[in-house]
């Protein structure tokens, strides 16, 4: 990938790559940390206004929360991730994974019905994984022609059919 095409994701001039960044490695990195922040921020202020509602209120609202953050430049998140890939190592990637974990993790043990505390870690994990997965896919496949009802369907029954399959909890999503 060149320079340009990672400054323009990046959202900053050459001028500003070349004075605060060595490589564009360097950029790339910041740019997809910056972005999984924003989202891992987003999930938070989320959770906020709905911590205490049944598990399957709060884990709609996260996925809604993760797909409005890519509604509005579609064409632009199949290159950040296709970009993660290719620039983010081992150590990073798990970094950024273990964030959103914890997210899904704090959201389902807010949940007014929440998993038992031992289910939760792995719940966390394939939540994110659903989400993740599916989200990254429809932006490098479709591009900015997503069809967004259709990625909520799947990701709502993907985590919701998941979410019955735990210990105890198969009536209450």
């Amino acid at each position: 990938m060149t320079i340009r095409a990672i400054v323009d994701l990046a959202g900053v001039g050459l001028g500003t790559f070349y004075e605060y960044f060595g490589s564009k490695e360097e950029l790339a990195q910041v740019c997809l940390h910056l972005r999984a922040k924003r989202i891992v921020l987003a999930m938070d202020a989320g959770l906020a206004r709905c911590r205490g509602e049944s598990m399957a209120a709060i884990v709609d609202a996260l996925i809604a929360v993760n797909v409005e953050h890519h509604r509005e430049t579609p064409e632009r998140w199949g290159p950040i991730y296709l970009l993660e890939r290719h620039y983010s190592g081992r150590a990073a990637y798990q970094k950024m994974y273990a964030r959103f974990v914890n997210g899904w993790s704090r959201a389902l043990l807010s949940a007014a019905d929440a998993p038992q505390a031992g289910v939760v870690e792995e719940a966390s994990v394939t939540l994110q994984a659903i989400v993740y997965g599916l989200i990254s896919h429809a932006c490098i496949d479709e591009g900015e022609g997503i069809d967004f009802p259709r990625l909520m369907r799947q990701l709502r029954g993907a985590a919701h059919g998941y979410l019955r399959t735990l210990g105890g909890q198969e009536g209450t999503v």
